[in-house]
């Protein structure tokens, strides 16, 4: 499984990507996209009020992409991303107010996620911003395995160790050009290049 991640505070980059993530030129026989959530579908106005109604403070959301390897191959991608968003609410102890766009316009299918900047804490149900950092990323990629494991979607003879250990850490990053998903075409990199953010790239296992 590999897991990316960026963040942003700029409003016109959020709603761009959702955007984007929707409507980008899909494959072949690939379905019309809809975003989904936890509990169904909804419409990108509904995805835009839901950033907008879960932040603390300044706004912040952050971008995370579900990949899952060679080795890796979940017949629904919509209820792998379920399993380990649940599974990262349990380890942060707070809800998170997320949606997310399926692609299968590559050889790799993944999954585009946006999450909100705050969400509830467990228990008293206290507004916190939403923090993803090093352990978050494991989490997410040990779910997402652990998930095909029990759908039996993992081929254990598959065995590619220089790809399962690779682990690159970039968070922190220093100011550079928004962050550019690797499947995006051209015109839209140029177009994002003009809205510097500050961006977190993650480890993966690939």
């Amino acid at each position: 499984m590999i897991v990316k991640h960026t963040y942003t505070r700029d409003r016109g980059a959020a709603r761009e990507a959702v955007r984007y993530y929707q409507l980008r030129p899909r494959g072949r026989d690939e379905e019309p996209r809809s975003i989904f959530t936890r509990d169904g579908t909804i419409s990108r106005a509904q995805a835009h009020r839901m950033l907008r109604e879960h932040q603390n403070g300044n706004f912040l959301i952050h971008r995370v992409t579900l990949s899952p390897s060679d080795r890796e191959r979940p017949q629904d991608l919509r209820d792998m991303t379920r399993y380990v968003l649940a599974e990262l609410e349990k380890e942060k102890g707070h809800r998170l107010h997320w949606f997310a766009v399926e692609h299968r316009n590559t050889d790799h299918h993944h999954v585009h996620v946006i999450i909100a900047g705050a969400g509830e804490r467990e228990g008293n149900g206290a507004t916190r911003s939403v923090k993803l950092i090093k352990e978050d990323y494991v989490s997410m990629r040990e779910g997402g395995r652990e998930y095909c494991r029990m759908m039996n979607r993992v081929d254990e003879r598959w065995e590619h160790p220089d790809r399962d250990s690779e682990c690159a850490d970039e968070r922190y990053a220093p100011p550079i050009s928004a962050p550019v998903a690797e499947d995006e075409d051209e015109e839209l990199k140029r177009q994002r290049r003009k809205q510097p953010v500050r961006t977190e790239r993650v480890g993966h296992d690939r």
